[in-house]
């Protein structure tokens, strides 16, 4: 192998690395607000959940 091809291998081993590196940015930012709409979420339904508790108790007294 010369210099040439040492250096060509190298040079597609970093951009197949940071490619990758990219790709799994991209999917922790999607994850990310992924993991925030499913907090709205249960957060929502923690409400639902309350005020129809709360519903209930008012109704048996």
């Amino acid at each position: 192998m010369n210099l040439d091809e040492f250096e060509g291998q190298v040079i597609d081993a970093l951009e197949v690395g940071l490619n990758r590196l990219q790709t799994v940015t991209l999917l922790v930012v999607n994850l990310e607000q992924q993991l925030e709409a499913t907090r709205h979420s249960l957060q929502d339904l923690t409400q639902v959940i309350d005020t129809f508790i709360a519903a209930e108790k008012q109704k048996r007294d």
